[in-house]
């Protein structure tokens, strides 16, 4: 039988590392161009996504200028002079949800005795034990002169005895009203029921002078913004902007 000579071999031994290379190259190459195709699909779906939220983003501000435009140049027309109200508002053919209520009917986390806030939160099933850790680190602010400033630290602040009483407890409080007690002809009827009040009001009334107004609004998709603002008449601001945060509800 023929043999292979010595040279032959090697050549056959050499084509073979030659054909195990390139299949490596081109499975190296595959690899890398999937990569590159897999990062390129997620850039591309990042970039849709800031996209998408930047028009939330702007469609929820445009809702709040909306309403601020029509408070000014319809007055008592306005279908946002009565609290509370809600609607949708357009913008850009997006429907945008705006729930409008007046702060003078909640409690005021800043100048409520702690009495009543710990009567509130035991009305609204918050266990002692997180009753006594809100409470004290409000305590704690107020004896060191501080106050809570934001929503979203009035958010922050309500976040266990909301977890624990499973509601959203920051729409019956509010850092802006300046009352002590809230008005109950404005109060929601669940922070009456809370307080044990048999009855509150709930029904629209017409704003009044030095109304503190919470627009919470809602984009189809993307971030909820919740705007604090006090309408005045006075120039140059008629409307005066209290808070400005998004995100700060109970999601």
């Amino acid at each position: 039988m023929p043999h292979d000579r010595p040279e032959e071999l090697v050549a056959k031994e050499g084509n073979g590392f030659i054909l195990i290379a390139v299949i490596w190259l081109l499975t190296l190459g595959g690899a890398i161009a999937a990569l590159l195709m897999l990062r390129s699909a997620n850039d591309a779906r990042v970039a849709v996504d800031q996209g998408q939220m930047l028009r939330s983003d702007l469609a929820a501000e445009s809702a709040v200028e909306t309403v601020i435009a029509e408070l000014l140049f319809y007055g008592p027309r306005s279908r946002w002079t009565r609290v509370p109200a809600s609607g949708n508002v357009s913008v850009d053919q997006m429907p945008v949800s705006v729930t409008l209520t007046g702060e003078s009917g909640k409690i005021d986390i800043n100048e409520a005795d702690l009495q009543l806030i710990d009567n509130a939160l035991r009305g609204f099933a918050v266990t002692a034990t997180v009753r006594g850790q809100v409470l004290a680190g409000l305590s704690e602010l107020r004896g060191g002169g501080g106050r809570v400033g934001s929503q979203a630290t009035l958010v922050a602040l309500l976040a266990p005895a909301s977890q624990s009483s499973g509601q959203c407890l920051p729409s019956y409080f509010t850092i802006s009203s300046g009352l002590s007690v809230p008005r109950r002809d404005r109060m929601a009827p669940a922070l009456g029921k809370a307080l044990g009040y048999a009855e509150t009001g709930g029904r629209p009334t017409a704003l009044q002078a030095g109304d503190v107004l919470r627009l919470d609004v809602k984009p189809g998709s993307g971030r909820n913004l919740t705007a604090l603002l006090r309408p005045n008449g006075i120039p140059p601001t008629p409307i005066a902007m209290i808070d400005w945060t998004w995100n700060s509800g109970c999601e």
